[in-house]
């Protein structure tokens, strides 16, 4: 990029050489300086290690890094007795597209989305229906033991953008 840029700015093909040269010095000073790039230096604070090279040493970031370790510990849910009225409430002050819906015990009996929530709206009357009513309870989850590249072939699926994530598997507990 650099040597392209500095040929548009001179219009001088002379600068070329230069340029080429003073840029792969400072790649190969920059590498030697810093093993990581400013791309990869948070992974490796993670402990995911990069590897360079041929594909075949190359780390597959999706089978290294587990559910656990990229997942929103930070869930807003919602009650299966929530009135749709307060859903639409919720959806406007948090921006989000989705909640996993929690029954009494506070584990995880479904989801419901915008989508749902605007066919609701669309079929008609709101008052006195519940999240219960319009949920889907058929529920594809995540595990936080389970590498991110499973987990995101499981919403490719149901072409869906989100997966809650349970404790173990057989359990609800988010």
């Amino acid at each position: 990029t650099a040597i392209v840029v500095a040929f548009e700015i001179t219009h001088n093909f002379y600068i070329i050489l230069p340029i080429m040269l003073a840029t792969v010095i400072s790649t190969l000073v920059a590498q030697s300086l810093s093993p990581t790039s400013m791309y990869t230096m948070k992974l490796v604070k993670r402990g995911i290690k990069i590897r360079r090279g041929a594909p075949e040493h190359a780390t597959d970031v999706m089978e290294t890094t587990t559910v656990g370790e990229a997942m929103n510990t930070e869930v807003e849910t919602v009650p299966l007795t929530m009135p749709l009225f307060h859903l639409m409430e919720k959806f406007d002050q948090s921006h989000r597209h989705g909640f996993p819906v929690v029954d009494e015990a506070g584990e995880l009996a479904g989801v419901v989305s915008i989508k749902d929530l605007d066919a609701a709206i669309a079929a008609g009357e709101l008052s006195g229906r519940t999240v219960a009513e319009i949920a889907t309870t058929d529920v594809l989850v995540a595990y936080p033991y389970e590498p991110m590249g499973a987990a995101l072939q499981r919403l490719g699926v149901r072409e869906i953008s989100r997966l809650p994530v349970v404790k173990e598997e057989g359990s609800r507990q988010l």
